[in-house]
């Protein structure tokens, strides 16, 4: 017996050919999407850790500068949230204006962070309008932003500044010094004292009552 294909069956047989043209070329593309999504998620992970990590190293040395210095920060020309200012260790570690690139790997992060007075309302809670200027705490907000997949990523965090000293105690022999001054004692070599009464302070280093 001879069987002979009519153009039908041609035709069936290509319409299956395209058709499992298509399944494949689908399920090749959302492998292919999976695999670019995992890969980019994981780019972005590990980005925006290396940057909060420059970020959080940013605010740690501006707060060592206010400890060693508050006016390095207090006394800096602008104050806002749009203000830009980076850390200049040329000589010493100062407070300049502008942005700062750090090359980390093969992607180059940018960083800076901006200065604002701090408000407080009448209980001592911080304000965003009205209130009293607290001039022993700034708000510092760090900026850190780096290219990434044709855009711009960025990380920011915000964390105050609070003015703080140590105690130092000072002792003071000599008693012998002028009246009248109240003070405040500034240094440890000085011996005037604000007022004396029924007391003899005629010898250095010693305080009696009077007979």
């Amino acid at each position: 017996m001879r069987i002979e294909k009519t153009s039908s069956s041609y035709g069936q047989s290509l319409v299956e050919l395209l058709i499992g043209i298509a399944v494949v070329a689908i399920i090749s593309g959302s492998v292919a999407g999976a695999l670019f999504l995992s890969v980019r998620t994981n780019k972005q992970s590990a980005t925006s850790e290396e940057a909060s990590s420059l970020g959080q190293e940013l605010f740690d040395h501006t707060k060592s500068l206010s400890e060693g210095s508050w006016n390095a920060v207090y006394s800096q020309p602008i104050k806002s949230s749009t203000s830009t200012y980076h850390l200049d260790a040329t000589s010493t570690i100062s407070i300049a204006t502008g942005t700062d690139a750090i090359l980390k790997g093969d992607i180059t992060y940018t960083r800076w962070f901006s200065i604002e007075n701090v408000y407080r309302d009448a209980n001592g809670d911080i304000v965003e309008s009205g209130g009293i200027e607290d001039t022993s705490t700034q708000k510092i907000t760090v900026h850190v932003e780096w290219p990434f997949f044709g855009d711009i990523a960025d990380v920011t965090m915000t964390q105050y500044l609070t003015r703080w000293s140590r105690n130092s105690v000072s002792v003071f022999t000599d008693w012998t010094g002028n009246s009248g001054v109240g003070g405040p004692i500034t240094r440890p070599d000085e011996n005037y004292y604000a007022t004396s009464g029924e007391i003899d302070v005629s010898a250095d280093g010693k305080i009696k009552l009077v007979e």
